[in-house]
């Protein structure tokens, strides 16, 4: 009886200590994760419509995404490129542990603006099924107001990428692709600027971190339209071009310039 005493009591304790041992919920992956050790990127868990995803990616590309399971402290990523994996993960601190640091991540904190790149994350690559052209230097003007309220013009020295839209006979592939694109970036913490927006641009601002929608065509040129309005990237905003051809075909090209207002 002696003996069995202890024994219960190193049990109990070794019970206790398992059910201190907190199981990881699904809300606490959930955001963009760097990648600090052996992985080939970042990452970021997301929740859509009560389906849990990720995509991976590396600066401005995006190579990979898939779906994850979790269970208790076990997660599965399945991989749209690749096998699936499977991983115990824990927390130490603030670094997110798959396996035995096979992985090392960590939240990704927001920059100030001026240490912001202002890039579009891994937008350039697949993202929603939208295909990119890799990002090139560009340059272009951007209208901001200054603090008499007077109205300025600013060349940024920027990126652009571009992809193709197939027209059939109106601009409604034009305005998916716009209002996708306007979706992410809202996402990013983008808003839409009144200065830099008319029926055929759309303009977005998160500090000093700028983008422009800007569709393109042999002998179309957004700047000819000088009116400005609001919620450019809606179906309806971006359907008002057929003004412009009645019976639109062929391709556009829809290009987005991003870069960082220095002002």
């Amino acid at each position: 009886m002696k003996r069995l005493i202890p024994t219960l009591l190193v049990l109990i304790a070794f019970i206790a200590c398992k059910e201190k041992t907190p199981y990881i919920q699904h809300h606490e992956l959930i955001g963009i994760w760097d990648c600090i050790g052996d992985c080939e990127g970042d990452y970021e868990f997301y929740e859509e419509e009560g389906k849990y995803s990720f995509y991976l990616f590396s600066g401005q590309r995006m190579y990979d995404s898939g779906t994850w399971e979790l269970h208790r402290n076990r997660i599965t990523l399945n991989y749209s490129m690749r096998d699936t994996a499977i991983y115990p993960i824990q927390f130490r601190g603030d670094t997110l542990v798959f396996g035995k640091n096979e992985m090392l991540l960590v939240p990704a904190h927001m920059s100030s603006d001026e240490d912001e790149d202002c890039s579009l994350g891994y937008l350039p690559d697949g993202f929603l099924g939208i295909d990119f052209s890799n990002p090139q230097s560009e340059g272009f003007s951007w209208n901001y107001q200054t603090e008499d309220s007077s109205s300025e013009v600013a060349q940024i020295e920027g990126f652009s990428i571009e992809t193709d839209v197939v027209l059939h006979g109106n601009y409604s592939p034009l305005a998916d692709a716009c209002h996708t694109i306007a979706e992410y970036l809202r996402t990013l913490g983008y808003e839409s600027d009144m200065y830099n927006t008319s029926e055929i641009v759309s303009g977005y601002r998160k500090g000093n971190c700028v983008v422009l929608l800007w569709p393109e065509r042999g002998g179309f040129d957004p700047e000819d339209d000088v009116d400005t309005e609001d919620n450019v990237d809606t179906k309806d905003d971006v359907d008002a071009v057929d003004d412009v051809d009645a019976d639109p075909s062929g391709e556009m090209i829809l290009k987005v310039l991003y870069g960082k207002l220095d002002k």
